[in-house]
């Protein structure tokens, strides 16, 4: 565990000094030029620490105060995990709020800007539908979800219902293919009760 002045923790604890520039931290350079495209020059702990440890597959929870940059800490170890050639879901980021979930896929979408071919990005909140690209063949590669959407989209809902079904009752999402799965914010899941049920 390692504890910095800002009040960061990350599990596991990293065995390298932390990294001083993006350059560094061994990232794809079409993420590397995303993250600099965004104004990004060097990175924050959270992210020096935790980067390195998910680019390796590890398991990983960090703490750090708001602002301190964890999103980009998870969503470009998460864009490098994607295999663009799977049409399938690889990445699956679980948010607390529709709010939460569309800023996250957004910054997603902007760090993956110089990756060819860019894997495809949706964010699953209450209302949005799958897209339909390819006559509905082509599957998101990385999902931003709130609970219950997710839920909705796996065919999980506690009444068996479903909106975002195929015909023929099949969940309209298989999470098979997840390699990394993110829960943002995982406080909010723990604190509030309307998220234990879920």
């Amino acid at each position: 565990e390692t504890t910095t002045t800002t009040g960061t923790t990350v599990v596991p604890t990293p065995t390298a000094p932390l990294a001083t520039a993006f350059e560094d931290l061994g990232l794809p350079e079409a993420l590397l030029r995303g993250i600099l495209a965004q104004g990004f020059t060097q990175p924050t702990p959270v992210q020096a620490a935790a980067m390195p440890a998910l680019l390796r597959g590890d398991d990983v929870v960090a703490e750090a105060p708001s602002g301190s940059g964890k999103t980009l800490a998870f969503a470009v170890p998460g864009l490098a995990a994607v295999d663009v050639a799977v049409n399938a879901p690889q990445v699956l980021v679980v948010a607390p709020t529709g709010v939460l979930a569309q800023q996250t896929a957004l910054v997603c979408e902007a760090l993956a800007q110089h990756m060819q071919p860019r894997p495809r990005i949706f964010a699953a909140t209450a209302g949005a539908r799958l897209p339909s690209a390819a006559g509905g063949r082509l599957q998101p590669q990385v999902i931003v979800a709130t609970p219950m959407k997710l839920l909705d989209l796996c065919g999980l809902l506690p009444d068996g219902r479903g909106a975002s079904q195929r015909s023929g009752g099949a969940a309209a999402l298989s999470v098979q293919h997840v390699r990394v799965c993110v829960l943002d914010e995982a406080d909010e899941f723990l604190d509030k009760p309307e998220f234990t049920e879920q």
